[in-house]
C-alpha cells in the first residue's frame, strides 16, 4: 500500500482550507451522480493535469474511482484514459512523465485501456488544439474493444521485456500492429536514455532487430537501465505503421 493522504486531509494540507470548489465529492455529486439513471457503454477519462507533481497515489485513486463508479452502475464498465499530452518545456522534473506513468499503470484492472497523446499536445498550451487527433485514437479503441470492428489496430505499442546483451539492450514491444517504424526522415531513433549502475542516464543510439529495438550507448559500457520518453515534453519518435506512437515506460525504480 502506498503511504498518502486521503483526499480531505491532502487539500487541506496542501491548501490549508479546502474551498468550495475543491472539496472532495463536489463534482461527482453535481456531474456523475444525475446521470446514474442512464445506461452508458463507457468512460473517456480525460484528467490528472491537477495531479502532476503528486503522481504517486493518482494509480490508487483513479482504481477505486473505477471501482467505485463500476458499483454504482452495477456494470463492468471499460475505462478508455487518455495520457496527459506533452506539455511545459521549462520545467526539468519529469512531473509529467511520473503523471502519465501512473495513469499507465491503471492498466493493471481489468477492462482499462490507455491512449497514449504524447506527440499530440503543446509544449506552452496546457490544452492542446489537436483535439480530433486524440478522439479519433480514443474512437479506435472503442471501435475495436466495444463494438466489434476487431481488425482495427487500436493500441500504442507498449513495452514488454528488455534483454542486455554485452553493451547494448534488445528491448521487446508489445502491440507492435504492422510493424514499429521510426519517424524521422533521416531514421535516427529518438527518445531513449541507457544508464548503468551510477544510475546516469545517457541519450542512446539504435536500430531496429527483428522489430524489437536495439540501443546503446558508449559511455554505458554495462547498461543496467532504459527509459523512454521520460521528460514532460518527450520528442520520441518509435510508432508502429499504424501510426499509434509507443507509450514511454521505465524499467528502473530510482
Amino acid at each position: 500500500m502506498r503511504n498518502y493522504f486521503p483526499p480531505t486531509e491532502y487539500l487541506t494540507r496542501k491548501n490549508k482550507e479546502a474551498k468550495r470548489n475543491d472539496y472532495p465529492s463536489l463534482v461527482y455529486n453535481a456531474m456523475i451522480h444525475p446521470l446514474l439513471s442512464f445506461s452508458i457503454k463507457g468512460v473517456l477519462w480525460y484528467q490528472g493535469e491537477n495531479n502532476v507533481g503528486n503522481a504517486e497515489p493518482y494509480t490508487d485513486w483513479l482504481t477505486c474511482m473505477i471501482g467505485d463508479w463500476r458499483n454504482r452502475w452495477n456494470s463492468e464498465l471499460p475505462f478508455y484514459i487518455i495520457q496527459l499530452p506533452n506539455f511545459d518545456s521549462i520545467n526539468k522534473k519529469p512531473l509529467w512523465a511520473e503523471m502519465r506513468d501512473a495513469q499507465s499503470k491503471v492498466l493493471a484492472v481489468p477492462g482499462t485501456h490507455l491512449i497514449v497523446t504524447s506527440d499530440l499536445g503543446d509544449p506552452y498550451d496546457l490544452h492542446p488544439r489537436n483535439k480530433q487527433r486524440v478522439g479519433m485514437r480514443a474512437a479506435l479503441q472503442a471501435l475495436h474493444y466495444e463494438y466489434g470492428y476487431s481488425d482495427i489496430v487500436s493500441e500504442s505499442p507498449m513495452f514488454e521485456r528488455m534483454e542486455i546483451n554485452g553493451d547494448k539492450v534488445i528491448i521487446t514491444f508489445k502491440n507492435t500492429g504492422s510493424g514499429l517504424e521510426i519517424r524521422s526522415r533521416y531514421g535516427c531513433l529518438q527518445g531513449f536514455a541507457i544508464a548503468g549502475e551510477d544510475k546516469k542516464f545517457h541519450w542512446a543510439l539504435g536500430e531496429f532487430k527483428d522489430n524489437r529495438i536495439v540501443i546503446w550507448n558508449p559511455k554505458v559500457p554495462n547498461p543496467v537501465a532504459v527509459r523512454y520518453n521520460w521528460e514532460n515534453n518527450p520528442d520520441g519518435n518509435l510508432y508502429n505503421k499504424d501510426g499509434l506512437p509507443a507509450c514511454l515506460f521505465r524499467t528502473d525504480n530510482w
